[in-house]
């Protein structure tokens, strides 16, 4: 079978039939690359298809996007988590220009604009007309495709929660690398094997490894600075060997019965340590690596 990663026919696994409501990923299926590790569904949703779900239907299902004022906690540590992370591996004080693609609500924007990165001199982009108009009127430089952005002297390049979504991971990332100067960087932040404990995997088309993460960015030839898992321990995340129910919106839930009672730094202290940002190693529930194109 033809492995998206690879971009060659590959022998594969079968997996099982893949977990989704919407039409647009109905009757498919999971297999994985005996080569490269990568999970793909089969048959892979076209451009067009994807770009349609993400624009229509996708931002409007809060069962897949959760706007909840706890969910929106979680979010902004994640993405001061993320800047900590890049601080311990960039020298930041050089960054001076970044793109981060897939923006959605703009929380890595509040955060590297917390931190002293000028509004002008981040860019975004997000297929969604609603994130957009949220990511304009903070201030940043939005757009709702890459190939609007003439600029090719990004110092980093951000994409939390994008390599999922995408259904030619390596035309795409060959695509950003031409955003990012020589010497710069990408970042990555994705989930972990999530076809393990998702209940539903819709809308993603791909499912990553440490161990395929790194196979991509060595076909890319791209530098491996720093690259593991991270979050809450997988096996946490399974219960008897079965995808838990909702774990996202059950860890929030559990945690915002008591949100009254705490003022927001316990809150955000809780939350911290209940989805263990701070633990990297192997099996966790996300992805992070810093990647520098050479």
């Amino acid at each position: 079978m033809f492995c998206p990663l690879c971009e060659l026919e590959k022998e594969v696994k079968y997996l099982g039939g893949y977990r989704s409501r919407h039409q647009t990923f109905a009757s498919k299926d999971l297999y994985q690359c005996l080569d490269c590790e990568l999970i793909f569904v089969h048959p892979m949703p076209t451009s067009a298809e994807l770009d349609w779900y993400y624009k229509n239907v996708w931002i409007k299902d809060e069962a897949t996007v959760s706007t909840s004022k706890e969910t929106e906690i979680v979010y902004q540590i994640q993405s001061e988590e993320r800047l900590k992370y890049l601080s311990q591996h960039i020298d930041l004080s050089k960054v001076m220009k970044v793109l981060d693609i897939g923006s959605g609500f703009g929380y890595l924007f509040d955060a590297f604009e917390r931190h002293g990165v000028k509004r002008d001199a981040f860019y975004a982009t997000d297929p969604s007309p609603e994130n957009l108009e949220r990511l304009k009127a903070k201030g940043s430089k939005a757009f709702s495709d890459l190939k609007e952005i003439k600029e090719r002297d990004f110092d980093l390049v951000t994409l939390c929660y994008v390599l999922e979504h995408i259904n030619e991971p390596y035309k795409f990332m060959l695509s950003v690398m031409d955003y990012v100067r020589g010497g710069g960087y990408i970042f990555l932040d994705l989930p972990e094997r999530d076809d393990t404990f998702k209940p539903v995997l819709e809308p993603h088309v791909a499912v990553y490894s440490v161990a395929s993460l790194r196979k991509l960015a060595d076909k890319l030839g791209l530098e491996v600075i720093h690259l593991t898992g991270y979050g809450t321990k997988r096996s946490k995340l399974i219960e008897q060997g079965r995808p838990r129910r909702n774990i996202l919106s059950r860890l929030i839930n559990a945690a915002s019965i008591r949100l009254e009672k705490f003022r927001r730094k316990n809150t955000v202290n809780r939350l911290y340590r209940q989805y263990e940002f701070g633990c990297e190693g192997a099996d966790r529930w996300w992805i992070r690596a810093v990647l520098k194109k050479k």
